[in-house]
């Protein structure tokens, strides 16, 4: 307070002088029109001048925040370059793409393209790991092929991977048939050599031969007919009514690095109306 009161003792005359000044230029502006069209333009003027210095205040203080959102944005498209880098770059090593694409058309089905990201070997269950999931429209039950041969069915997402049985484990099952012959019969495996299956079920009247080609049946929502499987490597009748059948395998799980999920348009209305016959037999 006695600092104020000092620097007032100290300017007194000074503000004394600016306060009549303004006095005097209230007093023009009121009693002469265009000497107060003068000073409210020049104070207009003024306040223009104050309020973009005020502005450009502002806009220097909120440049750290500005920044900010920037590097945040930037920081996302380069993550959108990289993703579509490494997309090109698959589709450029992967020299069957565009032959899977044809394969799938012809078929009518659509696939989500994957790569292999993990095997876990075992002598009964091996499992495949790729690199698309839940997030990517891959759902539970979906066959998997790679350049028309049978890989496996899905057995498991997560938003952005997804677990394969291939057909070398003990617990993965398809339905397939001598292709030509129509003797239908179940392909499985039972441990050993990667390279070769079983199929079982498949009708004593059924003339099948060595060389057989093995193709997937057509008859559920996983896989569509006349995909590769293997071929008859020998067969030997069984006790009962039905052929064993050793199966080469067509896929060389060994070399196995890009997989094509398969996806139906209708196979959820297919399924609702299966279940649905199940339930009315009962």
């Amino acid at each position: 307070m006695n600092t104020l009161l000092q620097f007032i003792r100290k300017f007194s005359n000074l503000i004394l002088f600016l306060l009549l000044e303004l006095v005097c230029l209230i007093l023009v502006a009121r009693c002469n029109v265009y000497q107060g069209f003068q000073v409210n333009a020049s104070c207009s003027g003024l306040v223009g001048y104050l309020n973009s210095v005020c502005t450009d205040v502002s806009n220097y203080f909120s440049l750290s925040e500005q920044n900010e959102s920037l590097a945040v944005h930037n920081s996302q498209l380069q993550g959108e370059i990289r993703r579509l880098e490494s997309r090109l770059a698959q589709i450029e090593n992967d020299t069957t793409y565009l032959k899977r694409k044809a394969v799938a058309d012809d078929k009518k089905f659509t696939f989500h393209t994957a790569r292999v990201v993990s095997v876990m070997r075992d002598n009964f269950k091996n499992i495949l790991t790729i690199d698309k999931g839940s997030a990517d429209g891959v759902r539970p039950d979906m066959g998997v092929i790679s350049n028309d041969n049978v890989v496996g069915i899905v057995s498991g997402v997560s938003d952005h991977f997804s677990l394969v049985l291939p057909i070398i484990n003990v617990n993965t099952e398809i339905s397939a048939l001598v292709k030509g012959k129509n003797g239908t019969g179940i392909i499985s495996w039972n441990g050993g050599d990667t390279r070769k299956a079983e199929m079982n079920q498949v009708a004593h009247y059924i003339k099948v031969a060595e060389g057989d080609t093995i193709v997937t049946s057509g008859y559920s929502t996983i896989f569509p007919a006349g995909l590769n499987i293997g071929i008859v490597e020998s067969f030997e009748k069984g006790n009962d009514d039905f052929y064993e059948i050793s199966v080469e395998l067509s896929q060389d799980y060994s070399s196995l690095m890009f997989v094509d999920v398969i996806e139906f348009a209708h196979s959820e209305e297919l399924q609702s109306l299966q279940n649905k016959l199940k339930e009315e037999s009962k």
